[in-house]
């Protein structure tokens, strides 16, 4: 619980005080956008190793789901579990990449994955760690597409 709470603090600092050195850059929007894809076809392939290859071991993912007001709290490992059993993703669904806001090494995107029944906003706060981005913080609402 500490090391996610000063992982946030940390995050939330760099970002909203613009620490960071350098302003984005085009490779980054792209490696940034790759990211997000690779997750979302994973989870849509219910391939739990693409899914954690994208994700900061300590990531957190927090979930409103509409159809029962139901918020819950899971950790990569609780989520990958959830793909890999096929309460979560194994269907194909179309991915909007609404935004993308690249400053350094922090990064946050708007992302919507729908099909007939569902629609899926998340909001994905992302690092870029030794080279490679990963995604540090999912916020994500289900509901009615």
């Amino acid at each position: 619980m500490l090391y996610k709470n000063v992982l946030t603090i940390i995050f939330s600092f760099l970002f909203l005080t613009n620490i960071a050195f350098a302003s984005s850059t085009p490779a980054d929007d792209a490696a940034v956008k790759q990211t997000i894809e690779k997750y979302a076809k994973s989870t849509d392939d219910k391939d739990g190793s693409g899914v954690e290859s994208v994700f900061h071991k300590e990531a957190i993912i927090y979930s409103v789901n509409k159809f029962n007001n139901k918020v819950s709290e899971m950790s990569l490992s609780e989520y990958v579990g959830e793909i890999k059993s096929g309460k979560f993703g194994g269907w194909e669904r179309d991915l909007t990449i609404e935004s993308v806001d690249v400053y350094g090494s922090t990064a946050v995107a708007k992302v919507m994955m729908k099909d007939a029944k569902l629609k899926q906003t998340e909001y994905l706060s992302l690092v870029k760690l030794n080279g490679g981005w990963k995604i540090v913080s999912c916020s994500l609402t289900r509901e009615k597409a």
